[in-house]
């Protein structure tokens, strides 16, 4: 979708539009920012908004995707039918580099309390988006041109807020569920990747510690997490990984108590005697019907690769 032209208030002030108020309530209290990159500033949002680049996300969730286009050539969305319409367009009138908000509703938590579904399918939006629009897969997204710096040229092409489902459906097949090795994982899907990790390895290091010692587990998990973050072709910043880490490490230790972590692995177990079950019967079903057909005990041995008394087993069963 997209307007014609981009929206303008009456006097002429993009500030006053509803989805410029909205960017301003979604920074964090004190994020990042500054005026010349390579040189990071926390400072209130009252003060960071006067930079030209700001952490547009808070550290817990994400409300904007946003993305990084190095051409020089302008676009026009009303021209651009087969790709969705970004919010908010912010050029650099020296070179025409931009940076592309899309306002997603609702928003994703990036934490432990984030349901992994949303997240999975925010990374795929995520890659997707990058590839369709030609984006840099490089760019961290930490930091974003500020739409309330006067050093940019900003377009507001509209108000609607994105659905990931809906976004999803606009991006073509071939561009979707791109699995990258761990090195290439880009947005959204490094915090995926550093969480599903981690939590892993929290819940085995907490049992391994005997659920106690909790600077312990979180130190485990933060260097688990690092190690992960390290082989990403632009790892996030430390402080991104300790915040989940954080998250990770304060579940585990209030809820994989030992009655907890039973709990927990009751389901896998139940699936595993399933399986194995299940296994069992196709083996013995796979060692009767060869005995039937001829072969001696030894040969099905040879045959199913198990051990002679294995098949004796099998035909009684």
């Amino acid at each position: 979708m997209g307007a014609q032209l981009p929206l303008i208030d009456e006097d002429g002030k993009l500030e006053s539009l509803v989805i410029m108020q909205a960017f301003y309530e979604y920074l964090a209290p004190k994020p990042y920012c500054t005026d010349m990159l390579g040189c990071l500033l926390i400072r209130p949002k009252s003060i960071a908004i006067r930079t030209a680049y700001i952490q547009p996300n808070p550290i817990t969730r994400a409300y904007w995707l946003v993305f990084d286009i190095d051409s020089e050539q302008s676009r026009y969305w009303p021209d651009e039918w087969d790709i969705p319409t970004p919010n908010i367009e912010i050029r650099n009138p020296a070179n025409n580099h931009q940076h592309l908000f899309y306002l997603i509703d609702p928003a994703v938590y990036t934490l432990r309390q984030a349901r992994r579904k949303p997240l999975e399918l925010a990374a795929d939006v995520d890659r997707g988006l990058t590839a369709l629009l030609g984006a840099d897969p490089g760019y961290g997204k930490l930091l974003a041109k500020n739409p309330f710096s006067s050093r940019w040229t900003v377009y507001v092409w509209h108000e609607h807020a994105w659905g990931l489902t809906e976004l999803i459906d606009l991006i073509p097949d071939r561009m979707k569920k791109r699995k990258a090795p761990v090195r290439e994982t880009i947005g959204l899907g490094r915090n995926c990747a550093v969480f599903d990790a981690a939590r892993v390895f929290a819940y085995s290091e907490w049992r391994r510690l005997k659920f106690t010692d909790y600077e312990r587990l979180f130190a485990r998990v933060y260097e688990c997490a690092m190690n992960v973050n390290v082989d990403f072709t632009v790892p996030m910043l430390a402080k991104e990984v300790q915040c989940i880490v954080r998250s990770i490490a304060k579940w585990t230790a209030r809820h994989m108590t030992p009655e907890g972590m039973r709990a927990w692995g009751e389901p896998g177990r139940r699936k595993s005697i399933i399986v194995r079950h299940d296994k069992s019967m196709e083996r013995a079903v796979e060692t009767k019907a060869l005995y039937a057909g001829g072969k001696t005990q030894k040969q099905i041995a040879a045959i199913l690769e198990i051990s002679v008394s294995q098949v004796k087993r099998l035909l009684k069963s």
